[in-house]
Order: structure tokens, then C-alpha cells, then sequence
């Protein structure tokens, strides 16, 4: 009996592990610039979005503010366009791009974590659905184009003050938001509310980890002899199991991602940008699966050393003793 609550032990501290491992990678991705840059960041050299950005930036922009629009006689809005095409199509072959497209990532992904830990404090109100319905609203991706508007100031400056549209200008220097709506994760695929609420819990992946120690050690004291041996290797085919269903997310997100929120028809910039993420997320969640399996074989090599050393010392043990 206490080999087998010992071999339920290492097993729990397995699952605690992969726990562990997957919270902490979701903490990492919502809470610091590195993992979302090497995802998304290719798409800085990626010449179709590049073709795509200035239109949606510069509606972005305009749509900030309808009296400026007003302003705007129809005999210039034509040339004003096209003048500020031409001045955002310019600052995206400048050599800040890199940075300025960084700098989008990081106000996007912080921008999205701030509204979902807002529905989990309770600031953000999401009606609850009808029973058996899913969420039709809450928290979506928003690309936060400002960077690229401002790389563009200078040109825009020579474009909008002929015409006393400088105001525009203002808002933007001051800070004013250019918004791109992505619409991802599809809300009616991925609840808002439980995508806050495992947000919440990866903060805490540390404890996973503590836990998996407590439960990995407790499972070696409380079995016995060759069951000590045993408990681990049921621990490491625990951790192997478990890297295989990791691997398997990852090769959801390569085929299309729906069971993530990240499927469906979405409008050219939104599916680029999707398409970015479940390649990266991909790759992510299968070097963290070969984490998993490599933490398997190695805690499979210990407990074979220890079975082979408890077979060693029986087989010592049950030799008859020479008195003479």
C-alpha cells in the first residue's frame, strides 16, 4: 500500500511539473517583452503587412477624433490621404521599424494582460452567458499602431499644417491611442473570464514547483525498497506522458489553432498576425514539451540506478553468512 500511495505521489509531482512548466511560460509570455517579440517580431520584415499597416494605421488614426474629420474639406481629404500614405509608407522603410514594431508588441500584449486582469478584479464587466451558451464579448488583441504613427510625425507635420490639421499631430505626440482591432482570441471559442482567470493562476507557477518537490520527495519516503524505485519511474513515465499531451497543443496551434481561439476567417492584418503566433506558439509549447520529456528520461535514469541498487543490496542481503 505505501508503494503504491508512493508511486501516486511522484506521479502528482509530475503532473505539478508540467503544471509548473506551462504556467510559468504563460506568465512569462503576458508579463515580459522577450517571448512576444520573438514571436511576433518577424512580422517587422514581412513585406504584406508591411503593404497592409498604412491604410489601417492611418484610419486608426483619423477615426481618433470625428471633429477633425469634420474639418477636413472634400476637396482635400483625397490629396490629405494620399499625402499621409505616403508619409507612414516612408516611416515603414525607416531603420526605427524594428523598434517601433517592438514597441507595438509590448503595448499590445500589455494593453490585452491590463483588461484581462481587469475582469478578474472585476472592472471590467462581462454579462454572463446563457446556460449552455459561450461568451460573445470581452477582451480581444488590440495592435497598438502609435509607434508607427509617430515615425511618421515629421512627414505628416509637412502634409497636415498647411491645412491647420496640426491637431491630429497634438494627439498623437500627447499620446493618443491608434488601435487596429485583431480580434483575437475569438471570444466565442476562449471565455474572456477563463482566460483571466488562468492569467491569475500562471502567476503563481512557482508554487507548482515547490509543490512537485514536496510530492516528488514525499513519494520516495513513503515507499519502500524496491517500491522507491518504482514510484519514480512512475513518475518519469508520468512526465513523458505528460510531455506528449503538451506536443499535442503544439501541433494544435500548427493546424490552425481553433481549440486556442486562434482559428476562423479573420480580415488580412488580424490573420497575418495570427498565423505569426501559432507559428512561434508552436514552437514554444514543443521546446517546453522536450523539456518535459528530457526531465522524464532523466528521473527514469535515476530510478533505474535506484532499483538496480535495491536488487544489489537484496541479493547481498539474502546471502548466507559464512560464521567459520
Amino acid at each position: 500500500m505505501r508503494n503504491l500511495v508512493g508511486a501516486l505521489l511522484c506521479a502528482l509531482a509530475a503532473l505539478c511539473t508540467a503544471a509548473g512548466v506551462m504556467f510559468h511560460y504563460a506568465q512569462a509570455l503576458a508579463d515580459t517583452p522577450e517571448p512576444a517579440r520573438e514571436i511576433v517580431g518577424p512580422l517587422a520584415e514581412d513585406r504584406s503587412i508591411l503593404d497592409m499597416l498604412p491604410d489601417r494605421i492611418i484610419g486608426a488614426a483619423l477615426g481618433n477624433d470625428d471633429e477633425l474629420l469634420d474639418l477636413i474639406p472634400d476637396f482635400l481629404s483625397e490629396s490629405l490621404r494620399n499625402g499621409m500614405d505616403t508619409a507612414i509608407s516612408t516611416a515603414l522603410q525607416d531603420a526605427d521599424l524594428k523598434q517601433a514594431w517592438y514597441e507595438s508588441i509590448d503595448l499590445t500584449r500589455t494593453d490585452y494582460v491590463t483588461r484581462l486582469d481587469m475582469v478578474t478584479s472585476g472592472e471590467i464587466a462581462i454579462a454572463p452567458p446563457n446556460f449552455g451558451a459561450t461568451d460573445t464579448e470581452g477582451p480581444t488583441m488590440v495592435l497598438q499602431a502609435q509607434p508607427f504613427a509617430a515615425l511618421g510625425l515629421q512627414k505628416l507635420d509637412e502634409v497636415l499644417s498647411p491645412v491647420g490639421l496640426q491637431g491630429l499631430l497634438d494627439g498623437l505626440r500627447n499620446g493618443a491611442r491608434v488601435e487596429i482591432p485583431l480580434n483575437l482570441p475569438d471570444p466565442t471559442v476562449v471565455s474572456p473570464r477563463t482566460m483571466a482567470q488562468w492569467l491569475a493562476v500562471s502567476r503563481s507557477w512557482l508554487w507548482f514547483f515547490v509543490g512537485a518537490g514536496v510530492l516528488g520527495l514525499a513519494g520516495v519516503v513513503v515507499a519502500r525498497g524496491r517500491g522507491r524505485a518504482i514510484a519514480l519511474l512512475t513518475g518519469a513515465a508520468a512526465l513523458m506522458l505528460l510531455s506528449r499531451f503538451v506536443g499535442s497543443v503544439a501541433a494544435n496551434a500548427r493546424s490552425g489553432g481553433e481549440a486556442l481561439g486562434l482559428g476562423g476567417e479573420l480580415d488580412p492584418l488580424a490573420s497575418l498576425v495570427r498565423d505569426r503566433l501559432l507559428a512561434g506558439l508552436s514552437v514554444h509549447i514543443d521546446q517546453r514539451a522536450e523539456w518535459l520529456w528530457s526531465a522524464g528520461l532523466v528521473t527514469m535514469g535515476v530510478g533505474a540506478v535506484v532499483l538496480v541498487i535495491m536488487i544489489l543490496l537484496s541479493r547481498a542481503r539474502s546471502q548466507p553468512v559464512d560464521h567459520r
